[in-house]
């Protein structure tokens, strides 16, 4: 939930560069939690560091999922939290399973 709340942040203003400390007390969070969710994000290229501040920078592909999911966020913040809490369904926990099988049976 944070990382979505810290990626719609970055996403609102992206010209904008934000410290961990300012996007902790923007978000109520604390600056520990924010540290990992924005080493994450740019992990995944999601936001870039310049020093000790960050800001958003995502691909125009992923920029339109983003938007996307913000519309949905926004609209329906509870489906989207449940969505979030809910985890992988059956359906793609034995999707993903059949691949893990797969890869331990090929070494």
């Amino acid at each position: 939930m944070e990382q979505l709340e810290v990626l719609l942040l970055l996403r609102d203003d992206p010209d904008r560069r934000w410290t961990v400390d300012g996007i902790a007390r923007e978000l109520r969070a604390t600056a520990s939690a924010v540290e990992l969710r924005l080493q994450d994000l740019k992990e995944r290229g999601l936001a870039a560091a310049t020093g000790d501040s960050f800001h958003y920078r995502a691909s125009a592909a992923d920029d339109t999922l983003i938007e996307e999911l913000e519309g949905i966020y926004r609209m329906s913040k509870v489906a989207v939290i449940q969505l979030i809490f809910s985890g992988p369904s059956p359906s793609v926990r034995s999707f993903a399973d059949a691949f893990r099988v797969r890869g331990e049976e090929d070494k």
